[in-house]
């Protein structure tokens, strides 16, 4: 009877580990992204600045206070090594000085969104961030 038990906890244990988390983000909705990226104030309550007043989605318009992002969705899973597409740009909203682009300096970017926005508004941005490839970096 030990012996059934101990075999029942280590097959729970493995099948644990098997699922990671065991819970992978919800897919986004690129078009919920687009208009939270547009919207006046991120998070709805005007608590946070929009992704919009920093940052530019057309090519060839120049970088206002953060980067372009016209072309992000196409270079996100090369930006950092080893790391995919959706981990690098979920950052870049939550931690966003653990990345820095190039030129720019630590503390510019709000570094509340991750208790701003919910992490459905998060995979919603992500989503749309993806779809943004202009092909000029």
């Amino acid at each position: 009877m030990k012996l059934a038990w101990a075999v029942m906890w280590l097959l729970s244990l493995l099948a644990l580990a098997a699922c990671g988390s065991g819970h992978d983000p919800e897919p986004g909705d690129a078009a919920r992204g687009q208009q939270l990226f547009m919207s006046e104030n991120l998070g709805g309550n005007g608590s946070g600045p929009s992704c919009l007043s920093c940052h530019s989605v057309t090519l060839g318009e120049p970088p206002s206070i953060g980067p372009n992002l016209s072309n992000v969705g196409a270079r996100a899973a090369s930006t950092v090594p080893g790391m995919p597409a959706e981990a690098y740009l979920r950052a870049a909203i939550v931690e966003p000085d653990t990345y820095l682009a190039e030129g720019y300096q630590e503390g510019i970017h709000p570094r509340d969104y991750g208790q701003i926005l919910s992490a459905s508004q998060i995979n919603d941005l992500v989503a749309y961030l993806r779809t943004l490839h202009s092909g000029v970096n």
